[in-house]
Parts: structure tokens; C-alpha cells; sequence
């Protein structure tokens, strides 16, 4: 899984596209990480090396988008947090 592309302030992972911002939220980076030829080689570096950052991009893929960014914070959207994701992660935490 590599980010296959950017184009203004968003970037393609698997056919998709993503907001940078979701893209360092999911990443776990600060939010005013520039989007550069830089930060894209990292960012795929994160992605070979953590198992975790690919899975959380799966599943940000999966669901697209539980993740909602506004002009003030990046947030998760409750809503779509309850009704889709919190009986998958009970399935997986207790199966």
C-alpha cells in the first residue's frame, strides 16, 4: 500500500482519494505537515514499516469517511464511528 498520487492537498492510496489531513491524522502526525514530495516519501515509509497505520487506513478505505475534517480540528464522526466501526472492533476484540 503506497500513496499513489496528490493533487490538491489530497493524495490516492489504493484507488482512493484522501484529504492530507486525514491522511496525517490516521498517521498520527501533527495536521500542518506540508504536503511535499518529503512528506509523501515518509508517509509511504509509515506505511511499509506499521502494521497499524496500514490497518487504520483499511479500514478509513473500508468506511470512507469515518474520519471528518473541518477547517477548525479533524474529528471523528460519532455517528459513523458507532454504526459502522464499534461492532467490527467488538467482533475483533472479542470473538
Amino acid at each position: 500500500m503506497e500513496i499513489a498520487g496528490t493533487h490538491n492537498g489530497r493524495v490516492q492510496v489504493s484507488g482512493t482519494w484522501l484529504s492530507w489531513f486525514t491522511m496525517c491524522y490516521l498517521l498520527m502526525w501533527p495536521i500542518n505537515t506540508e504536503l511535499s514530495s518529503c512528506s509523501v516519501k515518509l508517509a509511504n515509509q509509515q506505511l511499509r514499516q506499521f502494521v497499524s497505520n496500514r490497518q487504520l487506513l483499511d479500514l478509513e478505505l473500508k468506511v470512507q469517511s469515518v474520519i471528518a475534517d473541518s477547517s477548525v480540528s479533524l474529528d471523528v464522526d460519532m455517528r459513523k464511528w458507532c454504526t459502522l466501526l464499534q461492532p467490527k472492533v467488538a467482533r475483533l476484540l472479542c470473538p
